[in-house]
């Protein structure tokens, strides 16, 4: 129950805390967020660092050695510090996961919301374009776009956020049928506010919810993508690290019988990642408060205490004619 004077803000922490495991998902998230934004300072060649080796240090001489307390997580086939190529993977990983995401997010937000708003031309031209997109197997398709153009960072991020944005349009433009016949939206159009003000001022403030939960799985499903393409050479040009060319450098040494830098130690950070990012939405839907039932109705006697479900139908049993 809301206390007076609690705000929503203060309601949904509260309850987004019962569920343990997205509150261990939410501080790991943090956690890597913020190794990924201190990676210069983390891992650098210098001394006074902490892992005092950079992501493209090569040492020929320590190459292929097992964890030892100069390298944590070893060397790989030219040397490189295995545990600072992770550290600088993830702000490729993250950078990927969340550009590509809000390239999606804007792209689906627009798109469902003329759709769902205008209706008819609109929304026959924005449903066949959904329904084009997702005749063609993701990857494959994002496959297809990177082959098309150089391998970049920008690449994946374009191809990842221009493949995956029918998902979130889909939820938009349910939500904007929903709201656009309630009644703030009547008296937006009474007032005389024009199209554009009403759709992205009033009503798609109304209809991120479900979108933002979406986007959470977003991000971790473009991280994967991006791990793939980069296993399978798509990804970003060597040497910048990352978490995919990393296992994929793994499993080519595995499969030669050397397993001094075997891929179980790298996917202690892709695979965490990815579930964190799954589970931290998974106490939203049960932590936003849903609206107050009004006061004065059958549902509530006076004070606002709830009825008992005897009590609620005899008050809305209409009394017998005498």
């Amino acid at each position: 129950m809301r206390s007076e004077g609690e705000s929503v803000r203060a309601v949904t922490w509260r309850r987004f805390r019962r569920s343990k495991l997205a509150v261990v998902a939410l501080l790991y998230v943090g956690f890597m967020t913020l190794i990924a934004l201190l990676a210069p300072l983390i891992a650098a060649s210098r001394p006074s660092a902490p892992i005092p080796f950079g992501p493209n240090d090569v040492d020929i001489a320590s190459r292929l050695q097992p964890p030892t307390p100069q390298h944590r997580f070893g060397t790989d086939d030219v040397g490189r510090d295995v545990l600072a190529r992770m550290i600088h993977g993830a702000r490729i990983s993250l950078t990927v996961g969340f550009t590509a995401t809000a390239i999606s997010l804007i792209v689906g937000s627009v798109l469902g919301a003329l759709a769902g708003y205008y209706g008819g031309a609109a929304d026959w031209i924005v449903s066949r374009t959904i329904e084009v997109v997702l005749c063609f197997p993701f990857l494959f398709l994002v496959l297809s776009i990177v082959a098309l153009f150089k391998p970049s960072l920008y690449t994946i991020m374009i191809a990842l956020g221009l493949t995956s944005w029918t998902t979130e349009a889909r939820f938009v433009r349910g939500e904007f049928l929903r709201i656009r016949d309630l009644e703030f939206a009547h008296a937006a159009r009474a007032s005389g506010a024009r199209d554009v003000r009403i759709i992205f001022r009033h009503l798609l403030p109304n209809a991120l919810a479900p979108v933002l939960v979406s986007a959470s799985f977003g991000v971790a499903s473009a991280i994967l993508i991006e791990s793939a393409l980069s296993f399978l050479g798509f990804g970003v040009p060597v040497p910048t690290a990352s978490w995919g060319g990393i296992l994929s450098i793994a499993e080519e040494q595995k499969s030669c019988g050397n397993t001094t830098i075997a891929p179980d130690r790298q996917d202690l950070c892709l695979l965490p990642s990815a579930l964190c990012l799954t589970q931290s939405p998974a106490g939203a839907p049960s932590a936003t408060p849903a609206p107050p039932a009004g006061r004065g109705g059958p549902r509530h006697r006076r004070g606002g205490r709830p009825l008992s479900p005897g009590a609620r139908r005899r008050t809305c049993t209409r009394p017998r004619a005498a």
